[in-house]
């Protein structure tokens, strides 16, 4: 059963080059006034920033699954670059490349 979506952020909910750079440029707010705005619509928002974990170190997707008390079973994983989807199999979460949002709800659908 699925416990847990994970999402990359940057390549599927924004498109910029180097998040931190653009940011304020795209949405015309800083980061920290955009954050809360994500953490009401999901449970949990992990920025590598803070964490220190960059994809695709596998230790950025450990610390979510430690957590949240997840096993890797539990999740699946959508993201842009074929490389941290390949880190997070390692891991043994089930990744799909994203590729457009009609596709990515097709495959949330079909795993439900």
């Amino acid at each position: 059963m699925i416990k847990a979506t994970i999402f990359d952020l940057n390549g599927i909910f924004l498109q910029s080059p180097k998040l931190s750079d653009r940011f304020e440029k795209d949405f015309g707010v800083p980061v920290a006034t955009f954050l809360p705005k994500l953490s009401e619509i999901m449970d949990k928002v992990y920025f590598s920033w803070q964490t220190g974990f960059v994809k695709p170190d596998s230790q950025a997707w450990e610390l979510v699954l430690k957590e949240n008390d997840l096993k890797p079973e539990d999740c699946v994983y959508f993201d842009d670059q074929e490389k941290n989807l390949k880190a997070a199999e390692s891991v043994g979460i089930k990744s799909f490349i994203f590729t457009n949002e009609a596709e990515l709800e097709k495959t949330v659908k079909d795993l439900l």
